[in-house]
């Protein structure tokens, strides 16, 4: 099982996160079950159908439906998105470079926390007007140990270096653009290669000394 970014590019808010505060958060599945009444049953299940014969394991509806970086209280109600058809097979091949990751031995488990948005998701995450996740090519997620848990400061070091190798290696034929954000947040999409660190910018690119600037 899978467990399922204003004005600068690529940024979510990256304060506490939902999925951090999971324990906590016993209204998700309520939310959640509330959101898919109001959708087309057939809709959902052809979206999670469509996107899980394509990879290795399969993905809950929940892992690319929802955002779990912070939002306000009132964007509450958006948490929950289902792209539009024609971007259904923009995030395959960001997920199957995930599943190509883990399978590589880069980390044993990953949590999806954010795929598509739409306009109005995207902005109360304070997203990028032209983020990737707005045509649903790509995917943020935290890496996880064998236990399913947050590896230590460390290990995510070690392993962020293996990331960078990764993508100096494969990242330019793969068009992989590689965002290493606050709180061990990894973004991934395949719209091009770039990378780009913690500050969103040139002084933080933790795998190269040229900037590849985030689109």
């Amino acid at each position: 099982m899978i467990f399922g970014v204003g004005c600068h590019q690529d940024q979510p808010d990256l304060g506490k996160t939902n999925d951090e505060q999971s324990s906590e958060n016993t209204q998700l599945p309520a939310q959640f079950e509330h959101w898919k009444k109001q959708q087309d049953p057939k809709l959902l299940n052809d979206y999670q159908a469509y996107v899980s014969k394509s990879l290795q394991h399969s993905v809950t509806l929940l892992d690319l439906t929802y955002t779990a970086h912070r939002m306000p209280m009132q964007c509450e109600t958006l948490r929950f998105s289902l792209p539009p058809q024609q971007y259904w097979p923009n995030i395959i091949a960001s997920i199957q470079l995930v599943e190509r990751m883990k399978a590589e031995g880069i980390f044993a488990n990953y949590k999806i926390i954010s795929t598509y948005r739409n306009d109005q998701s995207n902005e109360c995450v304070r997203g990028a007007k032209n983020s990737k996740h707005k045509i649903n090519n790509a995917v943020d997620f935290k890496m996880l140990n064998s236990q399913l848990q947050p590896y230590s400061e460390v290990e995510y070091k070690q392993i962020e270096e293996k990331i960078c190798q990764f993508w100096k290696a494969s990242g330019e034929a793969l068009k992989m653009g590689l965002g290493i954000y606050p709180k061990h947040n990894i973004h991934i999409d395949t719209s091009g290669f770039r990378a780009w660190g913690q500050d969103y910018g040139r002084n933080s690119v933790p795998c190269e000394t040229i900037w590849f600037k985030p689109a």
